[in-house]
């Protein structure tokens, strides 16, 4: 195998894993704002998922430029997060997807 075929190996797994992880810090997002209004009563659990919402936000901003850069496979990437929340038994669905 030329390295030349290895390059294009990379690069695809590259846009693999871009897409997934973009998708799964969306999908984060997405759970925390339908999670927030259920627990304005508790202000300890409100600031934590402040701050993993802010996480989450500052992780997407990071990856956009990756993902300017390289591209990604965002239908693969919202297979598979729709895939392990189904998995886990949440039946997630996304609010764009309604």
């Amino acid at each position: 195998m030329s390295l030349h075929h290895f390059a294009d190996d990379r690069e695809r797994q590259l846009e693999t894993w871009l897409g997934e992880t973009s998708e799964a810090v969306c999908t984060l997002q997405d759970m925390y704002s339908h999670l927030l209004p259920q627990v304005l009563h508790d202000l300890e659990i409100e600031h934590g998922l402040r701050m993993l919402d802010s996480i989450a936000g500052r992780m997407r901003d990071a990856l956009k430029k990756q993902v300017d850069r390289y591209g990604e496979s965002e239908d693969r990437g919202r297979r598979i997060v729709h895939l392990a929340a189904w998995r886990a038994g949440r039946g997630y669905q996304a609010a764009s997807d309604v």
